[in-house]
């Protein structure tokens, strides 16, 4: 009895520090992915986009209201990555759909987060639903999502219209979540919670970062010559 207390306790402090090596590892990327969104001037490299029949295929299960006109869209995403291994890679992509994204017509504003289980979380401002959908359908972000059902073990997202233009904060993007969620359809490996659907819990230990716009030059004032 007391040895398999004891192993009980072994592997409960094994899987706590592998918990607490991963938060470690995901903590030093984002701070990677901080530095790198901000300081980026390139435009990311152009690579094939999906075919309208893919497209269709992984169509959201969302629609925007505009109120008869167009409204600010938000977009909040959260995942889980199922293998230690795949997330260099999905951090890679997300950093470059960020650079995507700042760039993009109609982005307002946006953040990057890893909570403390490992998730990734992501919040983006749209000045309406047409330039969201652009985005959504265009460059590494459309040629990436087909691969969320190799890499992700939950993937979970909501659309709403916003009165404002402000990007919202992780416990109200997360309440949006919760009250019109659209989990994704196919994971190769989805956890037990994914398959039940049940809806994710307010991120209150994490590392965030902004996605910002970038600066507009400023046009230097023309000289006054004196005569």
């Amino acid at each position: 009895m007391a040895a398999r207390s004891t192993e009980q306790h072994t592997e409960a402090l094994r899987q706590h520090a592998g918990s607490q090596h991963l938060y470690s590892t995901l903590s030093m990327t984002l701070r990677i992915v901080q530095r790198q969104v901000r300081l980026s001037n390139r435009t990311p490299a152009s690579v094939n986009t999906l075919s309208s029949a893919d497209d269709a295929q992984y169509a959201p299960s969302y629609t925007i209201r505009t109120f008869g006109g167009e409204m600010p869209v938000v977009v909040a995403t959260r995942m889980k990555i199922g293998r230690l291994r795949d997330v260099p890679r999905f951090v890679w992509a997300s950093l470059v759909i960020a650079v995507q994204a700042r760039r993009s017509e109609g982005f307002l504003g946006g953040r990057l987060r890893v909570s403390a289980d490992g998730a990734f979380w992501t919040v983006t401002v749209w000045t309406g639903g047409q330039t969201m959908t652009r985005f959504r359908d265009s460059g590494v972000h459309a040629t990436v999502v087909p691969l969320a059902e190799t890499w992700a073990s939950e993937a979970v997202f909501g659309v709403w219209n916003s009165a404002n233009a402000r990007v919202p904060s992780w416990r109200r993007a997360t309440q949006h979540i919760a009250e019109h969620p659209n989990f994704t359809k196919i994971l190769e490996r989805p956890t037990e919670a994914h398959r039940q659907r049940k809806p994710p819990t307010s991120p209150r230990l994490g590392l965030s970062a902004p996605i910002v716009r970038p600066r507009r030059p400023r046009s230097s004032p023309e000289r006054r010559v004196r005569h």
